[in-house]
């Protein structure tokens, strides 16, 4: 094979008939240029391929060809670059989209070859499969992780910058008003369930912050409840974790109805304390078995489901009692911030966004009251 320089970084293959082009990128730790070649078949494309690298070098565009696949990436994009700021939940939930999903559809592309049409075809995919909101999942998991790859200089540019956010309908909430929580709560005396919907339907907790609270977290004196931490599972495993976020570690107000729900179930415990002796597991949880073993929070939610059909209610999921929670809470005219602050969310925003129907009520009530008022 004879190649003959024709210009700078282009020579001609007389025998092959094709024209090569060295790209010459960074400096190597060997201290040598390391360079990649390409081969195309006529001179003009050889040429144009060339003044697009030059650009792209000369603006930090540049990126070394690789043959690394996805899959492998997103291996190590979890493993090494997220895990150490995420949950665990937030690592079982992404690892099982990784491991269940985007491997087995495009794990085998190649990172440097992905593109919007690859990527769309696997979206349009998932959604034959998913819900939407499971599908946009997947397109924020792929979109944060090839944003690491352009961080990384792996990537020139992030092809889901060209990929359109799959849309979905936000679901109305489901929820009790002031009468049907106060039904429940009545209904709940001396049940299992009472403290959990107690806690629920006086002040939004979620799940998981009722199933982390201990006693220690109560002041009696003060009338105040600390919610510093919380209690989930992961593929049936409970464990035990910090709050969502600072804002959901919050200090909250212990109405009185609350008090004398949670001082009749410390009374309880103190009494199984006397009969089970060293028996009985003091771990200082307030939801908790006779012998003192915390409820899996799961169960909780199945015992709710439950209590629902044996007294005939109107089925909604145990967190649909903090949605209840809010909507009583802006129909008495309360101010969002304020919701927002007693729920733990991380800013007035958040509780605009999820309950934008209750709230779209409520505006449409205050306007109707003053175009009545003007109109009289």
């Amino acid at each position: 094979m004879t190649q003959i320089t024709i210009e700078r970084n282009i020579a001609y293959d007389d025998v092959r008939k094709t024209y090569i082009v060295t790209f010459f990128y960074e400096i190597g730790n060997d201290g040598k240029p390391i360079r990649k070649r390409k081969s195309f078949t006529n001179k003009k494309d050889a040429q144009a391929a060339l003044r697009k690298f030059e650009k792209e070098r000369e603006r930090g565009q540049t990126v070394l060809p690789s043959k690394d696949l996805l899959g492998a990436f997103l291996d190590y994009w979890l493993n090494d670059v997220k895990s150490i700021n995420l949950a665990q939940t937030t690592i079982y939930g992404y690892n099982n989209m990784i491991k269940n999903h985007i491997k087995p559809g495009i794990g085998n592309t190649e990172l440097q070859a992905l593109s919007p049409v690859i990527i769309n075809r696997y979206l349009t995919d998932k959604s034959k499969q998913l819900s939407m909101s499971s599908v946009r999942k997947h397109y924020d998991l792929l979109k944060d992780a090839l944003n690491t790859a352009v961080k990384e200089d792996r990537l020139a540019k992030n092809p889901m910058d060209n990929v359109n956010a799959p849309k979905f309908k936000v679901q109305d909430k489901v929820v009790y008003d002031a009468e049907q929580i106060k039904n429940i709560i009545a209904l709940s005396k001396d049940e299992r369930l009472e403290p959990v919907i107690t806690l629920a339907g006086y002040l939004g907790l979620r799940r998981g912050e009722i199933s982390g609270l201990k006693w220690q977290h109560i002041d009696f004196k003060n009338q105040t409840i600390d919610i510093v931490n919380t209690r989930t599972q992961i593929a049936g495993t409970p464990i035990e974790k910090d709050t969502k976020n600072t804002s959901s570690t919050r200090r909250l107000h212990l109405p009185t109805p609350v008090s004398e729900t949670l001082l009749a179930v410390r009374e309880k415990q103190e009494s199984m304390k006397s009969t089970l002796g060293k028996a009985y597991n003091d771990n200082g949880y307030i939801i908790a078995w006779e012998n003192g073993l915390p409820f899996r929070p799961n169960y909780l939610s199945e015992m709710f489901k439950k209590f629902l059909e044996k007294n005939n209610l109107p089925h909604i999921r145990l967190h649909d009692l903090r949605h209840s929670f809010a909507s009583v809470a802006n129909e008495l005219g309360i101010s969002i911030h304020d919701i927002s602050k007693a729920l733990g969310h991380s800013n007035i925003s958040v509780t605009s966004s999820i309950y934008t129907h209750l709230f779209d009520q409520t505006q449409k009530s205050a306007i109707d009251a003053i175009s009545n008022k003007l109109t009289d």
